[in-house]
């Protein structure tokens, strides 16, 4: 089966929801809205489609795109709130009195400027009660913008605009019904909706990265247990060699031995043999040098004998000359 495609591009709605649809969020506030189709047909024939089964690889895929677009809502929506919290803050009515408070204000502005009207239509030889009417609507009138400065800062104090956790929509906490009034908007309900998809998608990713983390760590044991036992295996082999080496080693040094014996005998012999070869050359030197001895002596006593028998026939010629003479 070929893969799915989707030639508009992606939308959460193929998946389930699109919070940017018209009829959600999108077009509201700052949220732009889709510009994908949404077409129920396409849905129909992703979710008949391999790729769009559940657990699929694509189907997961753009559920990961999914929750990356509510979270993208949620997130504009606590913006939303927190810019709407700020502008209640600045507005006038964080500082607006009861109409109870305002009454009283007013009637004592009021009984001051009756006295300072009954003070100036007093005659000048009523100064002095003048004076005291006058400084009475003084004090009136400052007791009266004392008391109001006093309520406002009551009022201020607890004035609390607050946002909603959901949508993010801005009410102060003081004033009844606010809160339960902003539950029944359109925007209320299709952020509840945003929340509660959002933590759907969120628990079957975490499911599937659980599933994905002890399949990771099941292949980690399998590998180390190939590991241990290639190990094993590498370690029963080189003492299976070692054993082998052993046994040839042994055979060698019998052979060794044996090589050993006959080299040191061949040694010997050759020792012998130089041996004998020197003893001959040495008798054979010696019978060369006794017989040049002979010779020299030989040489040696045929001088001698000639000088001998010379001497002898020089004397007998002298004794014959001298018996001539004679």
């Amino acid at each position: 089966m070929m893969r799915f495609q989707v030639s508009l591009g992606f939308s959460g709605f193929l998946v389930g929801f699109c919070p940017f649809d018209k009829s959600v969020v999108g077009g509201k506030r700052t949220i732009d809205p889709c510009d994908k189709i949404h077409s129920e047909v396409i849905r129909e024939k992703f979710d008949a489609h391999k790729d769009g089964q559940e657990g699929s690889e694509l189907r997961n895929k753009y559920e990961e795109y999914s929750i990356r677009d509510l979270e993208f809502a949620i997130q504009e929506a606590e913006a939303y709130g927190r810019r709407e919290v700020e502008r209640l803050r600045k507005e006038p009515r964080a500082k607006a009195l009861s109409a109870e408070i305002n009454a009283k204000i007013s009637q004592m502005k009021r009984e001051s400027l009756h006295l300072e009207k009954k003070a100036k239509a007093l005659e000048d030889c009523d100064a002095r009660k003048q004076e005291e009417m006058m400084k009475q609507s003084r004090d009136l009138e400052d007791e009266a913008k004392k008391f109001e400065k006093e309520e406002e800062e009551k009022v201020k104090a607890n004035f609390r605009p607050l946002a909603c956790e959901v949508c993010g929509t801005a009410y102060v906490s003081n004033c009844e019904g606010e809160y339960e009034a902003h539950l029944k908007y359109k925007v209320h309900e299709s952020y509840t909706e945003i929340h509660a998809r959002l933590k759907v998608l969120k628990e079957k990713k975490a499911e599937r990265d659980r599933i994905a983390r002890e399949k990771k760590e099941e292949e980690r044991k399998k590998k180390m247990e190939n590991e241990v036992k290639k190990g094993e295996e590498e370690a029963e082999a080189e003492e299976d060699e070692k054993g082998e080496k052993g046994e040839k080693g042994e055979k060698g040094e019998k052979k060794g031995e044996k090589g050993d014996r006959k080299s040191k005998a061949k040694g010997k012999d050759a020792k012998s043999g130089t041996r004998s070869r020197t003893r001959r050359r040495g008798s054979r030197s010696r019978d060369r040098r006794g017989k040049e001895r002979g010779r020299d002596r030989s040489h040696r006593r045929s001088k001698k004998e000639r000088r001998k028998r010379s001497c002898s026939s020089s004397r007998s010629c002298s004794r014959s000359r001298g018996r001539r003479r004679r």
